[in-house]
């Protein structure tokens, strides 16, 4: 094997050879193939550790990157520390107007934007703006990102003249920067088509998000984590619309994806088990909306902390269902249980019907 050749010639601690564990794992995050990245990026930070010590930008480089891992598999426990001590490195040797210190900044309130601490998330990704701002301008692509962050949280908490404002802004400079045919384009388009799809104006959703499945399918390939979560949200819209065989050939597709790349036990496969109960509920399929819902709920319960929004919206989901059907005691319950949650989050629900 290439890795352990190259092991053989520089010995396991030198700082070269952490250099490339530390791509290839990025080769493996990236590729979604992250039982592989996980250990390679854990030796590369035991060796950088090691050899520079806990201070240096190289080290916060490696805990970065692991807890994007962590984050990207769903385990919100483990990335937090890790960016919490990133950040940490960066203040005390780059300062807090370094593009690396905002960059940081930015993983940490998106953690946090995910598991529904958006009091925390906010002030951060307006820090991390602002420094992107001073730094490296306003009509550049790191401020574009910064800003595009900052609409998907308002997005999320309802505030969406804000949302689609900064929106705008950011397609504004990555149309100018990166052109109409790239993914970082596409991801904006997706969240403006998301900001029209929660507003009502499903013509204008389902056309940027046709637009999106074209260039993520060119570039990412259809079979990766960002093209499943393209079908589900063009499915919500066609389950808006009443267009339920179309949205529910979209969320099979998204399962099938996200099963093979990411296993049966993560939140984002409980995410499209959720979308694909929702079209069941509308289209009049109670029983299988039932038994998506609870088997979303099964795995959220393993895999997430049981107050973050996803759970307390599958909570409210399935309640709904009972309430439709005439199952009042189990509606109950599920209704308590989500409201107790929503204590905590506040969480804008799949379905708004009471």
């Amino acid at each position: 094997m290439a890795v352990e050749k190259i092991r053989n010639e520089l010995g396991e601690n030198h700082p070269d050879y952490a250099t490339i564990l530390n791509n290839l794992a990025e080769f493996y995050r990236t590729s979604s193939n992250y039982e592989k990245a996980e250990p390679l990026y854990q030796e590369a930070i035991k060796i950088k550790k090691e050899i520079l010590g806990e201070n240096h930008t190289d080290y916060a480089i490696g805990l970065n990157n692991l807890a994007r891992l962590y984050y990207g598999t769903g385990d919100y426990e483990k990335a937090e520390p890790m960016y919490l001590e990133a950040l940490r490195i960066y203040k005390e040797i780059l300062g807090e107007n370094h593009p690396d210190y905002a960059t940081s900044l930015n993983n940490l309130a998106e953690l946090y934007r995910t598991t529904g601490e958006y009091e925390r998330s906010e002030p951060i990704y307006l820090e991390a703006a602002r420094i992107m701002k001073s730094v490296r301008g306003e009509n550049s692509l790191a401020y574009a990102t910064s800003i595009n962050n900052l609409a998907t949280l308002y997005k999320a908490t309802g505030k969406y003249d804000k949302a689609e404002s900064l929106y705008l802004e950011a397609l504004r400079l990555k149309k100018g920067i990166l052109g109409e045919n790239h993914p970082d384009y596409a991801t904006s388009l997706n969240n403006l088509a998301t900001v029209y799809k929660e507003t009502g104006n499903y013509v204008k959703a389902e056309g940027l998000y046709l637009n999106v499945l074209e260039i993520d399918k060119v570039f990412l390939g259809e079979n990766h984590p960002n093209y499943a979560t393209s079908l589900n949200n063009l499915a919500e819209v066609y389950t808006a619309m009443g267009n339920y065989d179309k949205a529910e050939s979209l969320n099979l597709e998204a399962l099938r994806i996200r099963k093979r790349i990411l296993g049966e036990n993560h939140p984002s496969y409980a995410g499209s088990l959720n979308k694909l109960a929702t079209n069941y509920y509308s289209s009049g399929n109670y029983e299988k909306a039932e038994i998506m819902y609870l088997e979303a709920l099964k795995i959220y319960r393993i895999t997430l902390d049981k107050n973050q929004p996803s759970y307390t919206i599958t909570l409210n989901n399935l309640a709904v269902l009972y309430k439709a059907t005439g199952n009042y005691e189990k509606a109950e319950v599920m209704y308590l249980e989500a409201l107790r949650m929503r204590k905590k989050y506040s969480v804008k629900t799949i379905l708004l019907m009471h």
